[in-house]
């Protein structure tokens, strides 16, 4: 915030080290360690203690008027942080994960997305 950096932070909170969890469950059958949080801190109010324009969004409705408002603030050379509510199960399509999960699984999903479409 000091610098007046125009710049939007955005956190996909699953509660968990979601990636790390990932490779937990898929490749060591599941033996999870460290990786599930029931505390999480306010990333926003932090985001705010260090100056910087903070907001938590639960709701998929509300994602837009909130990348608006963290833009706004970029605008007036206040950085900010989007602290997204989001599921685990969201990864399992993540292509940048796909290196983590059995064969078998990925063909699973790749037939479900197909089928849906």
């Amino acid at each position: 915030a000091e610098h007046g950096l125009a710049v939007t932070w955005c956190i996909f909170d699953d509660k968990a080290l979601g990636s790390i969890r990932d490779i937990q469950e898929y490749r060591f059958g599941e033996r999870f360690l460290g990786t599930d949080f029931e505390v999480q801190p306010d990333f926003a109010r932090i985001a705010e203690a260090c100056g910087c324009r903070g907001e938590r969004v639960e709701d998929p409705d509300d994602v837009d008027a909130a990348v608006a408002r963290a833009l706004e603030a970029n605008g007036a050379g206040v950085p900010a942080v989007l602290d997204f509510a989001v599921s685990r199960e969201r990864l399992l399509g993540s292509l940048e994960h796909y290196a983590f999960y059995p064969r078998e699984l990925l063909e699973r999903q790749l037939r479900t997305s197909v089928e849906a479409t």
